[in-house]
């Protein structure tokens, strides 16, 4: 099938730039290498993006191939990274911003390709630096650069050979519109922030509650520093009633 991948010369070597920024193109560079590993029948590799920067992250390749539609972005980070607890962490630091930018892109390619189903659509964050590393976040899939190829080919074939060539033939045309696609990143944008449970926020507590939490506290503290003033106090109410009783008789 053909495909875009070679719309980009390869670099014959990486260009004079700071130290950052020949970090980032190397990183791309393995990723752009990894993708040309996917069989060219089977796989579109849609580059040169015009992806809208800020709040709507980064996108470098879209992949269309028999396990899905594949948004990914690359990352120069080294292997310490890890996902636990539901957090996508680097050296330690939680990476929400960067789950859900691409969460957010995910959404909006998925927009432009009607005829793939949504859960088909998938983000990538592929780590330039890391090597053996598979492990994903939700619908989130995190991976180094050399198992990349592997990792995509080795997931669950399910599209149809007719889905393939509309979305790749869509995906050609719609993501080097920079105008289409910054209509679609706004739409992703905000169809992810809808979907992200709301938080009740908590008002004041004035009045009654308040006092009945202080009574609580009280009640608390007597219990364990003064727990004879329970005791005596069981008393004196005991006393009463049985006075009342027996003024009634």
């Amino acid at each position: 099938m053909q495909d875009s991948r070679h719309r980009r010369a390869k670099p014959s070597r990486l260009p004079v730039v700071g130290d950052g920024e020949a970090r980032r193109v190397e990183a791309e560079v393995r990723t752009r290498q990894a993708l040309e590993e996917l069989p060219d029948h089977d796989w579109t590799v849609v580059g040169d993006l015009e992806w809208p920067g800020g709040r709507y992250g980064h996108v470098d390749h879209v992949v269309v191939g028999p396990s899905g539609v594949y948004v990914i972005d690359t990352k120069t980070w080294g292997g310490d990274v890890t996902v636990f607890g539901g957090v996508l962490r680097y050296e330690g630091h939680a990476q929400d911003s960067v789950v859900a930018s691409l969460t957010e892109a995910a959404a909006s390619v998925a927009l432009l390709t009607p005829g793939v189903p949504q859960r088909l659509v998938k983000p990538v964050l592929c780590v330039g630096g890391g090597v053996g590393m598979e492990t994903n976040l939700g619908s989130l899939l995190v991976c180094s650069t050399d198992r990349l190829a592997s990792m995509l080919e080795a997931r669950v074939h399910s599209m149809s050979t007719h889905q393939i060539t509309n979305a790749s033939a869509q995906l050609r045309d719609h993501l080097h519109n920079r105008g289409l696609v910054k209509v679609a990143a706004r739409a992703g944008h905000t169809e992810v922030k809808n979907r992200r449970p709301k938080t009740r926020q908590s008002k004041p507590m004035r009045g009654i509650p308040v006092i009945r939490i202080a009574i609580a506290i009280w009640f608390a503290a007597t219990l364990v520093l003064a727990p004879h003033v329970f005791s005596d106090t069981y008393d004196t109410i005991h006393e009463h009633v049985t006075k009342t009783i027996d003024d009634n008789r």
